[in-house]
């Protein structure tokens, strides 16, 4: 939506300075783009810098469309399951998990995945040669 304003302003803009130009609509709709690009990063960062709540660890149940389903109806389903996955294949349909999520001030649910990447580090990286070699 940022993006498309900005593409309304700048158009408007240039409509008044240069009317006779013809490349107007071009530079508004790379200005939006641009700004979209822009907003894409910065949205999530806003989320977490007017977080009030802070990460909050929450239950979820593995259903049999491979969806996590909060235990709380209030949470996001999360589609995290990667099935081609050796880590995610560990868990099967009825399966739980604990994610740590944020509900940010612009109202956006954010996973943590620092803790999911940190669990699968551990399950694919070997603590020595011995263990790979038995693996």
């Amino acid at each position: 939506m940022g993006g498309f304003f900005v593409t309304v302003i700048v158009f408007i803009i240039l409509r008044k300075v240069e009317p006779e130009r013809e490349d107007t609509l071009l530079y508004a709709l790379l200005a939006g783009f641009g700004m979209g690009l822009a907003l894409y990063s910065f949205i999530p960062r806003i989320n977490i810098l007017t977080d009030e709540g802070g990460i909050k660890s929450y239950s979820y149940l593995l259903d049999t469309g491979y969806m996590w389903k909060a235990k709380e109806p209030t949470l996001p389903e999360l589609d995290l399951y990667l099935k081609s996955s050796r880590w995610w294949k560990q868990y099967k349909p009825g399966d739980t998990y604990t994610f740590n999520l944020r509900k940010g001030g612009l109202g956006i649910w954010q996973v943590n995945m620092e803790q999911i990447y940190d669990a699968q580090k551990k399950f694919y990286d070997c603590d020595g040669v011995i263990t790979c070699i038995t693996k």
